[in-house]
């Protein structure tokens, strides 16, 4: 899991942050976080993603953000891209 540096994450408090697909430069997530959670969602989706091909069908209900995740990381692109505000 990709986290910020120490000398940010103690400065960190509540953020908000935007989900970016880098292929599009489109916003497809927005969310409000604290510590490193603007990292967790691409690793809930690669943890999603090994559990759909070790249990087949029956997690095949996708929500957007995850489709959209899956998409970037079906393509072979590293990182999806987060911008982050401080609020």
């Amino acid at each position: 899991m990709v986290n910020f540096p120490p000398e940010l994450f103690g400065r960190l408090e509540n953020y908000v942050y935007r989900l970016i697909d880098p292929a599009t430069g489109s916003t497809f997530y927005v969310g409000r976080g604290v510590k490193n959670r603007c990292f967790s969602h691409v690793d809930a989706a690669r943890r999603r993603i090994a559990a759909l091909e070790t249990e087949g069908d029956l997690l095949t209900a996708e929500d957007g953000k995850f489709s959209v995740i899956k998409s970037i990381l079906n393509r072979n692109e590293d990182a999806v891209s987060s911008y982050i505000d401080m609020v």
